[in-house]
C-alpha cells in the first residue's frame, strides 16, 4: 500500500513537470519595459475612443490556409452609419504567449464601414485584437478578447 502511494506520488509529479514544460515554457515579453511605459497613452487613447461612440464588430475569422485567418471588422458612429475613408492596423497576439503579429486593415470594396484583415490564427483559443485605425485627426483604438474554435 505504501509503495503504491509513493509511486502514485513519484508519477502525479512527473506529470506536474512534464506539463509545465509544455506550451513553450517561460514566456519573456521583449522590450516590456517600453510596452509599460505606454499603458497610461493607450488608457487615454481608449477612452477618448470610448468619446467617439463608435461602435466595433468583430466577424469570426474565416480559415484562408497556411494557417493563416481572415477577419472583418465593422465599425459604426453613435447614430449607426458606417465609419467610411479609416486607415490603420490590427494587431493579434496569444494571451498565453509572447510576441504579437500587426496586419493592415483594408476596406471592403462596395461594404462602406467594414474593414479586412488577414493574420496568422492558425491555432484555436484566445486571441488579444488591438484595433488601431485613424481618420484625420480621430483616433480610435479598441482592444478586444476572441475565442477562435479549431479548424473545420
Amino acid at each position: 500500500m505504501v509503495l503504491a502511494f509513493l509511486g502514485f506520488t513519484v508519477a502525479t509529479q512527473a506529470g506536474l513537470l512534464m506539463a509545465s514544460r509544455s506550451g513553450g515554457g517561460p514566456q519573456i515579453e521583449a522590450d516590456y519595459y517600453r510596452r509599460s511605459l505606454q499603458w497610461d497613452a493607450q488608457r487615454a487613447l481608449q477612452a477618448s475612443s470610448a468619446d467617439l461612440g463608435w461602435h466595433l464588430q468583430i466577424s469570426s475569422p474565416v480559415e484562408v490556409g497556411g494557417g493563416q485567418r481572415r477577419l472583418e471588422v465593422s465599425i459604426e458612429d453613435a447614430l449607426g452609419a458606417p465609419v467610411v475613408g479609416l486607415e490603420g492596423k490590427l494587431e493579434v497576439r496569444r494571451p498565453s504567449k509572447v510576441g504579437a503579429f500587426e496586419v493592415a486593415l483594408r476596406p471592403v470594396e462596395g461594404r462602406p464601414g467594414v474593414y479586412s484583415a488577414q493574420a496568422p490564427m492558425g491555432e484555436p483559443g484566445l486571441w488579444d485584437l488591438t484595433l488601431c485605425v485613424e481618420r484625420g485627426a480621430q483616433v480610435f483604438l479598441a482592444v478586444r478578447r476572441v475565442d477562435i474554435g479549431p479548424s473545420s
